[in-house]
């Protein structure tokens, strides 16, 4: 009876543990925690369609890569986070992203990379924050231009409305 009732307990726990979800482990490990965060949360927006779309549009915004390019390393099995990673190591280190993709095809770590292009995470850090601030910059920019130009632009003439159709039609007396 003992035995049963400590073999249900497990069972019971092993379910709430499965049931509770575990929290996804980062791919990419690069010893920043922001840099962490960033990258995971980079590669939960590309699982949707609309999601990856964004994600590479920031890639080729912010590192200078064609939609070719970045497919192309998709189909070599980097995730889109990875990909910008890379576009981060190659900016910072002044080398090209395929020269850093192919340390990682050599089966390099993301620390040893890192070692080898000689960039801190904490620089690669800044460098996504900066990045990303001039994009925002970039947006509210275009947003300013397009209110300038319609507050500036003459609105072109509005059609008078016609009059409502009298009910009843006969004359009152």
């Amino acid at each position: 009876m003992r035995k049963s009732f400590i073999v249900i307990s497990l069972l019971l726990l092993a379910s709430c543990c499965l049931a509770a979800g575990k929290a996804p482990e980062p791919r990419i490990k690069t010893g920043d925690h922001d840099l962490d965060r960033a990258l995971m949360e980079m590669e939960k927006k590309a699982l949707t369609p609309e999601g990856a779309k964004e994600v590479r549009g920031i890639i080729m915004e912010d590192h200078g890569l064609t939609r070719r390019q970045v497919e192309s390393l998709q189909r070599r099995g980097y995730t889109l986070g990875e990909v910008y990673y890379f576009g981060l190591m190659a900016r910072q280190s002044n080398r090209r992203v395929n020269d850093v993709a192919a340390l990682r095809a050599q089966g390099l770590g993301w620390g040893v990379m890192a070692q080898r292009l000689k960039v801190r995470p904490a620089e690669l850090n800044r460098l996504r924050v900066r990045l990303r601030k001039i994009r925002q910059e970039a947006v509210r920019h275009q947003i300013k231009e397009k209110e300038r130009l319609r507050i500036h632009s003459p609105e072109p003439p509005r059609p008078k409305p016609k009059p409502a159709p009298r009910v009843g039609g006969g004359r009152r007396r």
